[in-house]
């Protein structure tokens, strides 16, 4: 239903966005992430039409924004949730959400679905972080939008309660069988929630794809590297095989020659073992993670692997390990430049 094309966008003489494409089916989920600074808000703004474009065009249903063809923010069917709630001190969270609208029917179904029937006389200087997001969610939703643009809507809210109201909002978006492009830096919510991930990088779509795709099959070290904890390990490649000092090791499809390449790494690949003599490496630094431990150990060739075991498997650091991966496994492998 959304189509980005071609998508530039400067401040002054500085270029914030360059070529971005991006498309939302009719229900998707597509979330936008990438470093402070990298243009997530600016795309969100530039749909919205509160950023104009320098060149390309956005279209949703029945218009067509372009840098000689504006279409103003308010008739673009647009719904926005900011991480700040923006809601409307003086109202009660039934003005709120009913705020010129002349049928209250949709309110009142928002309201209940998200579990704020009880508190629709309450002023929002009484509602929580979690209560004040889920009425500015039913604000934008009653309007009945044809696209949902969320803007950080978690980042003020604590790490608990997060992790549920972020499906709260998920339900609720699949609910309205409305598209959604949700701007966030947190990585874990990225994965959970999103049909797809859009990962930018100054400026620019490093790579966009599937939560999995994404995470499993990076398109670059940038990618590998923002996505996730990414080690990587250099070694040679011959005839499909990297021999590493972990082993030989299968790489997917690879258009370079052969020669040195690094194959990334992830906490998971990797298993460890007490060696109290020999071994082949030491662990640096020991992370605890409540369900599990975070590891990052030094081989004897002076690379640094992150091994992710379980919350039982206890180790010092400075101690003597083995560290190994499954040789059976495929990974993705980088050309050293």
């Amino acid at each position: 239903m959304l189509c980005i094309r071609q998508l530039c966008v400067s401040y002054g003489d500085t270029q914030i966005i360059r070529d971005i494409d991006l498309e939302l089916a009719k229900d998707e989920i597509l979330m936008l992430l990438g470093p402070t600074g990298c243009g997530k808000t600016t795309v969100l703004q530039t749909v919205a039409g509160l950023v104009p474009m320098d060149s390309g065009e956005i279209q949703l249903q029945s218009w067509r924004a372009t840098p000689r063809q504006s279409v103003p923010p308010e008739k673009r069917r647009v719904g926005m949730v900011f991480q700040d709630f923006a809601l409307f001190p003086h109202l009660t969270v039934e003005e709120n959400v009913r705020f010129r609208l002349s049928d209250p029917a949709p309110a009142d179904h928002w309201l209940e679905l998200l579990g704020l029937s009880d508190l629709r006389h309450a002023q929002p200087a009484r509602l929580s972080g979690g209560q004040k997001q889920r009425v500015a969610l039913a604000r934008a939703l009653a309007h009945s939008p044809a696209l949902m643009l969320l803007d950080e809507p978690l980042s003020s809210l604590d790490a608990a309660l997060k992790d549920s109201l972020r499906w709260d909002i998920r339900n609720a978006l699949k609910a309205a069988g409305v598209p959604a492009l949700w701007v966030t830096h947190d990585q874990g919510e990225a994965m959970a929630v999103g049909d797809r991930i859009a990962i930018l990088n100054k400026g620019q779509l490093a790579q966009i794809g599937t939560p999995e795709q994404c995470y499993r099959r990076p398109a670059n070290r940038f990618v590998a590297r923002f996505l996730g904890d990414a080690s990587f390990i250099s070694g040679t490649r011959s005839a499909g095989r990297v021999s590493t000092a972990l082993g030989e090791l299968s790489i997917r499809a690879h258009d370079g020659a052969d020669g040195v390449l690094e194959v990334l790494l992830r906490p998971n690949d990797c298993v460890i073992t007490p060696a109290e003599s020999g071994g082949n490496a030491v662990i640096t630094l020991a992370q605890f993670e409540g369900g599990s431990w975070l590891y990052t150990t030094t081989l004897d060739c002076g690379t640094e692997v992150r091994v992710r075991t379980h919350h039982t498997q206890t180790l010092q650091a400075g101690s003597r390990v083995s560290v190994s991966v499954d040789c059976t496994s495929t990974f993705t492998a980088f050309v050293i430049n």
